[in-house]
């Protein structure tokens, strides 16, 4: 039997064959040609395909010729409803393939056309007959089939059980898969500009120009232009650059750069007399502050995130809303050039750095100056408790004030060979037990700020240092410097890890995202750039909140994740990183959420000084708790989910029947906010903490107050029970956390800086 394919005159020439070779198995359909045949065209083939048997033959061919590249034996079979006993037998599939072995082969389990003239005949000669519904209906199916077969996928696949189960033991290719993964994300941060206005430069540019190492470059390499002979190898190099993102917009130098204390926003001070509001994420400008006079020397962001501060010649410091760009306040105060701003960690205060040889402090709610000090400061930086506020000055001094009393605790001074020797920035440690000083003399100083010491020098910038952060662990220190650098050092050893490079002018300032995973950069060169520090990927990333994310709460059966935020909203997440629902109602700001404890139901406390009870399967509202003054700031369900505790600015605790929504409870006695509170396990004592530094136990049935402890000498900001309600655990910006006997209040051990706890508001 010969198959002819098509010859200039039209004809089908292909290959002798013996008919006779072929048996297949009962299971498979057979053909049905004749003995007698001589020759067979690609018409007899598809005329005669499938006459006596259900046709999957026929199926067999529309997916095979349409698909991009050919196909596995089992992707095959999982896109084709083949007879029983048939998909997993590779022996009788073959003898399939085998039947059409003048076209078809078999080369590791893949299907592949001897001749790319039968594939054009299938797809356009027998195309009515191959494709009955159209090319699109085999497409559909395929597409069809993938979502049933994804369909049966379920958490934890690979069986690993545990949650610190590596995964390089769960399956060989983990790794590399990491590896695509994270080069993936490279490539679309890299070149999602080009891709966003012409997409189809994904082929073409973004190739080209990303490294010769990069995966995605590899795995669509048949894709670059063929036309472009000589490969732009010295721009791209082999690796991916350090630089994450580079932020273009401002139309003078960049002096100033700061994170939001949730990572997904960054803040840059320009001499084009406006600060811009980035989202981190996408690169995307958000707001454009203008309002200054002059140029823009310094901003940060308030640690609560909702505010942006802003420091300029104009002599004026400005307070910005950090989700409207509305300007909230305006101090007027200074008689010269303003040329630092820091908020405190309460985010209550606002120091500021003039030219006037003064550093003022200001209440941000009010706008009024609270202290002024005396000192040629020309930046500031409070620590982390919120207790002291460092000045670094031109004459080689650092000062370190109580920023409640303004008294100096502390003068720290040096001496420089260098003419130009002076402090040019300053920054507490996050555990606030070193501080860190740039100079002009092209050094950075690491203090002990209770002793006065200097600890470290850190040597090997080419010129002036222009500022300093401490990651967010306290274990890393990164200095920019006019030598268009940024070096990061390592402070347990003083080792330079890394110096990135790409700036083409003075590196301005420098700061980590709150996961000390990135680095932003601002510059004369008029860019803001981001880079990356380590090489962890990121596995999932929530976006669709419209605002900053206040608090978040897993169910306890782990199935679904709740985020309360500052758009009013609450989201429901499955575990993938799916929205399942946005939960409307609230008008205004949502400060928590909490799951019940049979995941049943789900919490929610606004500043609209009320408290919703949802259902988190359907979204529906059940409950609308009301009866606080102010703004609800926590809240905790009991551990038989029957009641729930609310507390509020308005310096009260209540308790909720869940079932009817009445108030059982209002406990009074605190004399400030009411930050957090907890159920212990047994249901017997509800403990609260508070502004006014205290915490107080109390009888959850009755509402009496057990016991007040005191002992803590800054605001009371959490509070937990042991699992056997034995133990009650407190922690405190005074840096501290005791551990107290519930039943007795006797506070049984003091955890601080001398027992290797580092704490963090």
């Amino acid at each position: 039997m010969r198959l002819v394919h098509r010859s200039d005159t039209g004809d089908f020439v292909l290959a002798q064959f013996d008919d006779d070779s072929i048996h297949p198995p009962d299971a498979i359909l057979s053909h049905t040609w004749g003995a007698d045949t001589e020759e067979v065209t690609y018409d007899d083939l598809t005329n005669n395909t499938g006459k006596d048997k259900p046709g999957y033959e026929k199926i067999w061919f529309s997916v095979v010729s349409a698909v991009y590249r050919p196909v596995t034996l089992d992707e095959l079979v999982s896109f084709v409803d083949m007879p029983n006993g048939v998909s997993g037998d590779y022996e009788a599939l073959s003898e399939v393939i085998g039947l059409y072995a003048s076209f078809l082969t078999l080369r590791e389990r893949t299907v592949f056309f001897i001749y790319q003239s039968a594939k054009e005949f299938l797809s356009q000669e027998a195309s009515s007959k191959i494709f009955p519904c159209g090319i699109e209906g085999v497409h559909y199916s395929i597409f069809s089939k993938s979502l049933q077969i994804m369909s049966t996928l379920r958490r934890d696949m690979y069986s690993l059980y545990e949650l610190g189960y590596p995964a390089e033991l769960g399956r060989a290719d983990a790794a590399m898969l990491n590896k695509l993964v994270q080069d993936a994300h490279r490539f679309i941060m890299a070149h999602k500009g080009a891709i966003e206005n012409s997409p189809v430069q994904a082929y073409a540019s973004a190739l080209l120009f990303s490294p010769a190492s990069s995966l995605v470059r590899g795995h669509f390499k048949e894709e670059e232009p063929q036309w472009i002979t000589i490969k732009p190898s010295n721009v791209t190099g082999d690796q991916w650059s350090a630089c994450l993102l580079t932020l273009e917009g401002h139309r003078g130098a960049v002096n100033s750069v700061a994170f939001s204390h949730d990572s997904t926003r960054l803040a840059s001070a320009s001499d084009d007399k406006t600060v811009k509001v980035w989202d981190v994420g996408s690169s995307t400008c958000l707001l454009t502050l203008k309002g200054h006079r002059n140029k823009v020397w310094s901003v940060a962001f308030s640690h609560d995130s909702t505010r942006v501060a802003s420091a300029s010649p104009d002599t004026t410091v400005k307070i910005w809303d950090a989700g409207s760009g509305t300007c909230l306040l305006t101090l007027d105060g200074h008689s010269n050039a303003v040329s630092s701003v820091a908020f405190s960690h309460d985010s209550a205060r606002l120091a500021s750095a003039s030219w006037d040889m003064t550093v003022k402090i200001w209440d941000t709610g009010s706008g009024t100056c609270v202290l002024t000090l005396e000192d040629a400061a020309r930046s500031v930086a409070f620590s982390h408790n919120s207790a002291w506020l460092a000045s670094a000055s031109s004459n080689n001094t650092v000062k370190i004030w109580d920023a409640g009393s303004g008294a100096c605790l502390s003068t720290l001074e040096w001496h420089s060979s260098e003419v130009f020797s002076e402090a040019s920035s300053v920054a507490f440690s996050y555990d606030s037990a070193r501080l860190a000083l740039a100079s002009l003399d092209k050094t950075v100083k690491i203090w002990d700020p209770s002793s006065g010491t200097c600890l470290l020098t850190l040597e090997g910038h080419r010129d002036a240092v222009l500022s300093v952060a401490f990651s967010h662990n306290s274990t890393q220190l990164a200095s920019a410097s006019y030598d268009k650098s940024v070096k990061i050092w390592d402070l347990s050893s003083s080792t330079c890890l890394s110096t990135l490079k790409g700036h083409s002018a003075a590196v301005r300032s420098v700061a980590f995202s709150y996961d000390s995973a990135r680095l932003a950069s601002a510059s004369d060169d008029k860019t803001v750039k981001i880079w990356d520090l380590s090489s962890g990927a990121c596995l999932s990333t929530l976006e669709d909140h419209h605002d900053e994310v206040y608090s978040v709460a897993f169910s306890h059966d782990s199935a679904w994740l709740a985020s309360a935020s500052y758009d009013n909203t609450v989201k429901i997440w499955e575990s993938s990183g799916t929205c399942l629902s946005t939960l409307e109602g609230h008008s205004d700001t949502v400060w928590s959420v909490a799951f019940s404890y049979d995941s049943a139901q789900l919490a929610s406390a606004s500043g609209d000084k009320i408290v919703k009870i949802w259902d988190p399967s359907s979204g529906a509202c059940l409950l609308t708790l009301k009866g606080h003054y102010d703004r609800v700031c926590s809240i905790a369900f009991s551990y038989n989910s029957a009641r729930l505790a609310s507390a509020s600015d308005d310096k009260t605790v209540k308790t909720w029947d869940l079932s009817s929504g009445a108030c059982l409870l209002t406990l009074e006695g605190h004399s400030g906010t009411v930050w957090s509170i907890a159920f212990s396990y047994d249901l017997a004592r509800l403990a609260s903490a508070s502004g006014d530094n205290a915490v107080k136990i109390w009888d959850p049935s009755s509402g009496t107050c057990l016991s007040t402890l005191k002992g803590h000498r800054d605001w009371v900001r959490s509070v937990a029970f042991s699992y056997d309600s034995a133990r009650l655990a407190s922690a405190s910006w005074d840096m501290t956390v005791k551990i107290w006997d519930p039943s007795s209040g006797v506070c049984l051990s003091t955890l601080n800086k001398s027992n290797n706890l580092n704490t963090k508001a």
